[in-house]
């Protein structure tokens, strides 16, 4: 049998589940995946922003998340994983392909658009680089050259 990532209280009053972004299983136990917090202190949603509380604030989708919690799951967007026992929620990042450099966000897709703009880039893809499992230090650009370019490998 596996052991999910199920947190327990996080917080007063909120349960912490990490779910498989892709296919909405909850994952093992230190396994990396999308955060998703609920429980009777979670807010119904967003003042005055009703599409974006449709996005953020779910209902439960697998029995582990109902067995936990009936009412709606925020889905942060953020990646994590519990680690250790008692679980630990670890923090790495976003979902979204944002991630945070030296206090400022960066889209990756933002940069993966103005790279490939540049002549003679025909492919290119970006990768954070992680100091800590939380701390993106830096990024890390591949570049496929078009065809005919000249490079040093």
């Amino acid at each position: 049998s596996k052991t999910f990532a199920v947190a327990g209280e996080i917080a007063p009053g909120s349960i912490a589940v990490i779910v498989d972004p892709e296919t909405k299983q909850v994952l093992p136990h230190g396994t990396p995946g999308e955060l998703y917090i609920g429980g009777p202190a979670i807010s119904a949603g967003y003042y005055l922003r009703p599409e974006a509380t449709a996005e953020r604030f779910v209902d439960a989708f697998t029995a582990e998340m109902r067995n936990l919690w009936q009412g709606k799951w925020y889905k942060s967007g953020d990646s994590g994983r519990l680690v250790g026992n008692p679980p630990v929620l670890e923090l790495r990042g976003r979902i979204d392909s944002t991630v945070k450099i030296r206090g400022f966000k960066v889209g990756i897709p933002v940069v993966e658009a103005a790279i490939s703009e540049v002549e003679g880039v025909a492919q290119c893809a970006v990768v954070p680089v992680y100091e800590t499992p939380a701390v993106v230090d830096s990024l890390l650009c591949f570049v496929k050259p078009a065809e005919g370019v000249e490079h040093d490998s």
